[in-house]
């Protein structure tokens, strides 16, 4: 870690993120209307780049500090991408469910990257992101009061 040269910085932005989120100082929705003829991302393209540009979405707050973490789990320090699942893991029960499917789509990307490097990839960040993925709150059906 300390042989990169801003990876200091990197993990400081995860802690900021983490902070920012379980404290509450970052909305998580809409608080604009959308412009007609913007689509929003079905859950299932979250990830795609075409998908996340600024010419077709309207992102909320929270999803752009979500995308400052997520742009870690390709990092080049083990220790930078270990923290990105460990911050995803301390704020996912506190999200709203389009940004939990965005994280977990985030976490499953990094494990498939983590686990397809030399040697298996790093076995803290494939922990991480595992348990992460495990603190994903469960949802609860709609349910419909009978008369």
């Amino acid at each position: 870690c300390s042989q990169s040269e801003d990876s200091k910085q990197r993990l400081l932005s995860l802690k900021m993120i983490e902070i920012v989120v379980i404290n509450g100082l970052c909305p998580t929705t809409r608080t604009n209307t959308p412009v007609a003829g913007v689509e929003t991302p079905s859950p299932g393209s979250i990830c795609d780049d075409e998908s996340t540009s600024s010419s077709n979405v309207v992102e909320t707050p929270s999803r752009m500090i979500l995308n400052i973490a997520a742009a870690h789990t390709s990092d080049k320090v083990a220790n930078v991408r270990l923290n990105v699942g460990r911050t995803f893991g301390a704020i996912l029960h506190l999200l709203e469910p389009v940004d939990i499917d965005f994280a977990v789509a985030t976490l499953q990307k990094q494990l498939d990257e983590e686990t397809s490097r030399p040697g298996g990839g790093d076995r803290d960040v494939i922990y991480f992101a595992q348990q992460a993925m495990l603190s994903v709150p469960t949802r609860r059906p709609s349910s419909r009061m009978s008369t």
